[in-house]
Formats: structure tokens, C-alpha cells, sequence
């Protein structure tokens, strides 16, 4: 695996990482209520998709940072990124306002038509990465593994997390 290939998977790969760590920390219950802001899936799914999305962030970008799966890895980026891509698009065309909660709290940008570009080159970025690595070998067998541990702990963690208690006047839920 050439160098520039190796750094756009490590780069991508702590995107995700960095993105899906941030949903964990924020709480189901934050991640959950962007989702059903989208209005995009029913509402009895928001917080199963809120725990899929953190658990399968993280694990996609732990693949791709280990360098050991990167055609997993992009597999589950690119996937993860077309979705995000067809639920902005939803947004936009029915004119709903709200937070893209592209990375949890840490974003508060509203959904704009420039996620989506952004989302497509990181899909084409991604893609072109993955073409150029190398096949699994042997070892990836335990990144893989890290990375499907790394990934439910994210899920448990999500889970189980408790939220803070809101100040008054102030909602723990950021649409």
C-alpha cells in the first residue's frame, strides 16, 4: 500500500472514527432526536438507527486506520456515506431546516447542498483508496476483529450511557 493511499484510509478512517466517538459520547438520545429531525425513517427507528450509525462509524473507521481491512473499511464508509448522502438530499428537497449532526455535537451547520458534494468526494476518495490497497491478508482477520469489538463496545456504550440532566430552559437534544 503506497503512502498517499495508506494517509487518505488513515484520514477518512479518523473522520469516521472521530464522528461516530462523538455519537457515543453525546448519548443515543442526542443522536437519535437529529435523526428523527431528518424525518427520514420512522420514529420508533430513530434510536436503533442512532445506535447502528455510532457503532458502525466507529468500526468502518477502525478499519480503515488499522490499515488491515481497508476494502471492508471503505465498503462500510461508502455505504455509511451514500445514506447520509440520500437522507441530506431528503432534506433539502422537502425543505426541512435542522442540524446536519454530521458529527454529533461538534456540528451544529445547518444541512446544506455542500454536505453533499463533501459526502461524494469522500466517496470517491474512499473508493479510489480502497481500489489501490492491497488484498486482506492473513492478519486482517484480527483487525477485522478489533474492529467488530471496537464497534459493539461503541453500540453498549451508546446504549447504556446515561444523558445529563438538561439546565433548566435548555434541551439536551440538538436538532
Amino acid at each position: 500500500m503506497t503512502v498517499v493511499t495508506y494517509c487518505a484510509l488513515l484520514l477518512i478512517g479518523g473522520y469516521m472514527l472521530i464522528s461516530g466517538v462523538v455519537k457515543v459520547r453525546d448519548g443515543a438520545d442526542i443522536t437519535a432526536g437529529t435523526i428523527h429531525a431528518y424525518k427520514f425513517i420512522p420514529p420508533r427507528l430513530d434510536r436503533p438507527a442512532a445506535l447502528l450509525l455510532a457503532a458502525a462509524e466507529v468500526g468502518a473507521g477502525a478499519l480503515l486506520i488499522s490499515g488491515r481491512s481497508p476494502r471492508l473499511g471503505a465498503t462500510a464508509v461508502i455505504a455509511l456515506l451514500a445514506t447520509y448522502t440520500v437522507a441530506l438530499s431528503s432534506v433539502l428537497r422537502r425543505g426541512i431546516h435542522t442540524s446536519c449532526g454530521c458529527h454529533g455535537t461538534l456540528s451544529t451547520s445547518e444541512v446544506r447542498p455542500v454536505l453533499m458534494i463533501r459526502n461524494v468526494t469522500l466517496i470517491a476518495i474512499t473508493a479510489a483508496a480502497a481500489a489501490l490497497s492491497p488484498e486482506a491478508t492473513p492478519s486482517s482477520f484480527w483487525a477485522t476483529g478489533a474492529a467488530i469489538v471496537l464497534a459493539a463496545i461503541a453500540g453498549v456504550a451508546m446504549r447504556y450511557r446515561r444523558t445529563a440532566t438538561p439546565i433548566e430552559g435548555e434541551s439536551n437534544v440538538h436538532v
